[in-house]
C-alpha cells in the first residue's frame, strides 16, 4: 500500500526504495533460512555455486587463449 500511495502521488523514488527494502528483507530472510537448514543443502549449494565459478573461469581462459593464437596468426 505504502509504495503504491508513492507512485500514485508521482514520488517514484521512495516507492523504488520501498521496495527495495522490502526485497533486501526477503533476502535476508531468505539467507537466514539458508543458514538454519541442514548443512548437506548449504554443501549442495555452495558446491554448485563453486563448480558454475570454475566453469565460467576455464571457458574465458579458454576464448582468451584462442583470441590471442587467433590474433598471433592474424
Amino acid at each position: 500500500p505504502h509504495a503504491v500511495r508513492d507512485v500514485r502521488t508521482g514520488n517514484l523514488r521512495d516507492a523504488f526504495l520501498g521496495r527495495h527494502r522490502a526485497l533486501g528483507r526477503d533476502l535476508q530472510t531468505y539467507l537466514r533460512g539458508l543458514a538454519a537448514a541442514d548443512i548437506s543443502q548449504n554443501t549442495l549449494v555452495i558446491g554448485l555455486c563453486v563448480g558454475l565459478l570454475s566453469f565460467i573461469v576455464s571457458s574465458a581462459s579458454g576464448y582468451f587463449d584462442l583470441w590471442r593464437c587467433k590474433s598471433f596468426w592474424d
